[in-house]
């Protein structure tokens, strides 16, 4: 996440920040300013109030904006910063491998929908599992063991990988009303043919997972493409209309102290012929004068 201070800050202040939650974040930027007290937040593509929440421990000072965390030290009052969090997340984006059979295309497990004793629960990843009254254990190989609370919804079994490599859980989300006695899933090492790492990646397209669950990358990139054209479009309006308005003040400049061409040598043109007319006169009254002298001489 990049952010930038402004140049009318005073003090050292150091800030950084990281993602916390990719569901949350917006395509929008932010301008935090801070009183001495208390930090507000804007949200600058809407104009309006940003919720932020905010603690201090040890002289950090950490704030929660949209899915993005702060760390703030030294900050003086009147301080502002603007807040980045996604306009350069594709900056450093590189191909890393250079043979497509590398790609992890494949899920390390594929899975089948099982048996549900309850009618009711849902389990999207299923596994080689059978819950029971409270525990769950292998019925084909031990991938996993543990306890699960029946009853409730949204319990999340983590399987550990195999150790090669090590680390690593594939999670088994169960989802729905209930969960009973004797409800089983399988889950199976996968074979050659499964894409469904490729197809999670691609999924991820049209997934909603930006702007709280609202948006999805192509929709975000759709809204960024249309920003950028509209901006640019009212960036070249608004040349148009200071381009016209410097020309009029131009125009209305040269109208009081302009020169003319046109005007400047008709009036040369009128000066030249006066001092021709006045040169004659002199001509003339220097020839009747020495007339006169030889008259009277």
């Amino acid at each position: 996440v990049q952010v930038l201070a402004s140049s009318a800050n005073t003090g050292g202040a150091v800030i950084s920040g990281s993602v916390v939650n990719a569901s949350a974040l917006t395509t929008a930027d932010y301008r935090l300013n801070y009183d001495g007290s208390n930090w507000t937040a804007t949200n600058l593509s809407t104009g309006q109030a940003a919720t932020l929440t905010s603690g201090t421990s040890g002289g950090v000072t950490t704030l929660n904006i949209d899915g993005v965390q702060l760390s703030v030290s030294g900050a003086q009052a009147g301080n502002s910063f603007e807040m980045l969090p996604t306009r350069y997340g594709a900056l450093n984006f590189q191909a890393t491998l250079s043979n497509a059979a590398q790609i992890a295309a494949a899920s390390p497990y594929v899975s089948s929908a099982g048996q549900m004793q309850s009618g009711s629960l849902v389990n999207s990843n299923l596994g080689n599992l059978t819950l029971s009254a409270g525990q769950y254990s292998a019925t084909s190989g031990v991938l996993a063991s543990g306890s699960v609370t029946l009853g409730g919804s949204g319990q999340v079994l983590s399987i550990p990988y195999g150790n090669n490599p090590p680390g690593g859980y594939w999670n088994v989300t169960l989802a729905g009303s209930t969960a009973v006695s004797g409800d089983a899933f399988t889950l199976s090492p996968a074979s050659g043919g499964n894409g469904g790492n490729a197809q999670a990646m691609a999924a991820l397209q049209t997934a909603k997972t930006l702007a709280g669950g609202s948006t999805s990358l192509e929709g975000a990139y759709s809204q960024l493409v249309s920003q950028v054209a509209s901006q640019g479009n009212q960036a070249q309006s608004a040349l148009s209309a200071a381009s016209a308005v410097a020309a009029q003040a131009v125009s209305s400049q040269q109208s009081v102290s302009g020169v003319n061409l046109d005007e400047e040598a008709t009036k040369l043109i009128q000066y030249q012929q006066a001092y021709q007319a006045a040169a004659k006169a002199i001509q003339v009254g220097n020839s009747l004068f020495t007339s006169l002298l030889q008259a009277v001489g």
